[in-house]
């Protein structure tokens, strides 16, 4: 009784169809929120990410130069 509700089961409508009808939207969705946490990754860690690598530059530099 529940099964049917949990799973569309459309009179006349093939499996394979129903089956590529569920996985396309899951595709769809799991790269936008991919390409979104990425995106906000990115932007969260860009400022981080722009003091940061200078500064181990200079200092590798420093070093190297030290050295």
């Amino acid at each position: 009784g529940d099964r049917q509700l949990d799973s569309f089961t459309f009179v006349g409508i093939p499996s394979p169809l129903l089956a590529i009808s569920d996985t396309v939207p899951w595709i769809i969705i799991k790269a936008i929120s991919t390409f979104l946490s990425f995106t906000v990754f990115r932007i969260a860690f860009c400022p981080l990410y722009l003091t940061f690598v200078p500064i181990v530059l200079i200092l590798s530099l420093l070093s190297l130069i030290g050295s």
